[in-house]
């Protein structure tokens, strides 16, 4: 009998902390932001190198997006993500990158992997630090957030965002009259928007 309480106790222990373990390893999809990028009906680019022939001369950006993996993904933060190097260099596995140039205005989107928790924290403040002076933060539905937003006097929104989750950070920046793309992408992931600001 007690050899029975051992082992069912020793089963629960178990469970719990492969619950545990569970909930400190959700992070945010790469997948779902494709869904977003498909919903949208943004072309998908076969490599960086056409990826990044969208910047450039205005009329020559398309909507496009990138989800890779490995080299192609450290690339993408070391060249997008942190074009200006006022970010720290990070080790990124894993990266998808929306990057919108229109008539209505300017949206860079880009959900990285990190190697674990604690530097994708870093990463999260580094970037709330660089990109806020002011907005609003919080903790919702297993994620933490910081958004701001504002109107601009040429009839656009200036709008900022920054989600971690787990392993993973997303991050929005856009000076656009377009909001459905925003909304598009929160609304994928149940995230609040930058516009609640």
């Amino acid at each position: 009998m007690k050899i029975a309480r051992k082992v069912i106790s020793l089963v629960l222990v178990l469970a719990m902390a492969a619950g545990m373990t569970g909930c400190g390893q959700k992070s945010f999809s790469h997948k779902t932001l494709v869904k977003a990028a498909k919903k949208l009906d943004l072309e998908e680019s076969s490599d960086n190198k056409e990826f990044y022939e969208n910047f450039g001369v205005k009329n020559h950006w398309k909507e496009a997006y990138i989800s890779v993996k490995d080299e192609d993904a450290q690339n993408i933060y070391d060249i997008y993500v942190n074009r200006w190097k006022d970010l720290p260099g990070y080790d990124v596995p894993e990266a998808t990158a929306i990057a919108i140039y229109n008539d209505d205005g300017l949206y860079m989107v880009s959900l990285l992997t990190f190697e674990s928790e604690t530097r994708a924290k870093k990463f999260y403040k580094k970037f709330a630090d660089s990109y806020f002076t002011e907005g609003d933060d919080g903790e919702e539905n297993g994620y933490t957030y910081t958004i701001y937003s504002f109107d601009s006097d040429n009839g656009k929104f200036r709008m900022t965002g920054v989600y971690l989750k787990g392993n993973t950070v997303l991050t929005m920046r856009g000076a656009t009259s377009d909001q459905e793309i925003v909304e598009t992408i929160c609304k994928e992931f149940k995230i609040i928007s930058p516009m609640e600001y």
